[in-house]
């Protein structure tokens, strides 16, 4: 069973470094936004299948070898592909409390295994090189079909306003009967690691709407002086499970802070 570690890195120092970058440029966030280029995107994501084909994507940085990056991004779409046949997550988060003004922290890690070797199934994807290559904000994007993956007839238009998506306000619980979940990632430094970002915490999305548990201590000391009080609160989440079937039905990035939102679906794994 291969084990892949995810970690969870501070948003807001991400959008420090982030916003950095654009002011080297002398240029605002808005000013970078090409519509055209934001359309195009979208309309390269939009469909979930093609026959008796299943449509994935994969993600890689831009590279002066364009065959190696396209390689890379093959080995994404696998992965999604792996993870379509069996995922499983655990998701554990911390919170602790003092009496004290600075006595607070809050942390989270996660793990997400697969048995499949994904690299192996890159061999069955189906792609056109000339039609299926898609360069956004500095991210190459493949479009595959895989033979063989049912989506069990999932129904699903996108509902955008303005371009965001509706499920970001209002995440659905599910569509068609599988269960869904949101996966958000802030701003990374490339725009491929926050896509990564985005659908894998997607995946512990569902998990933890699936099964979460919820364990809290607390305690209290008092002493002889009149400050000698203290107290202490720990509470700790734990989400785990297995899915099956786990598609990514939209994905849309806020084309001003290059945060990315992911929307996806699965079944629970018995």
């Amino acid at each position: 069973m291969f084990r892949y570690p995810v970690l969870f890195f501070c948003i807001i120092v991400l959008c420090g470094c982030a916003g950095m970058g654009l002011k080297q440029q002398g240029e605002s966030p808005a000013e970078k936004v090409d519509p055209r280029q934001e359309i195009l995107w979208e309309m390269y994501l939009s469909g979930l299948s093609s026959g008796e084909e299943t449509v994935f994507f994969g993600v890689s940085g831009v590279r002066l070898n364009r065959n190696e990056a396209v390689s890379l991004a093959l080995e994404d779409a696998a992965r999604r592909v792996a993870f379509f046949d069996r995922v499983e997550g655990r998701l554990i988060q911390r919170e602790s409390t003092g009496s004290g003004f600075l006595d607070y922290r809050s942390d989270s890690n996660g793990e997400l295994y697969f048995s499949r070797n994904y690299r192996d199934l890159v061999a069955d994807l189906r792609f056109d090189p000339e039609k299926d290559v898609f360069i956004h904000n500095q991210a190459l994007f493949v479009r595959v079909r895989y033979p063989g993956a049912d989506l069990g007839g999932i129904s699903y238009l996108p509902d955008r306003i303005n371009g965001r998506p509706g499920w970001i306000d209002r995440p659905p619980a599910a569509v068609s009967g599988w269960v869904a979940g949101v996966g958000y990632a802030g701003p990374r430094l490339f725009f491929k690691d926050a896509v990564i970002a985005s659908y894998e915490n997607a995946v512990f999305s569902i998990i933890r709407n699936l099964s979460t548990t919820l364990t809290v201590n607390s305690g209290q000391y008092w002493g002889s002086g009149a400050f000698d009080f203290s107290s202490a609160a720990r509470s700790q989440a734990v989400a785990e499970g297995a899915l099956r079937g786990f598609y990514i039905l939209d994905t849309w990035g806020d084309p001003h802070t290059m945060a990315v939102w992911t929307l996806a679906v699965a079944r629970e794994a018995v």
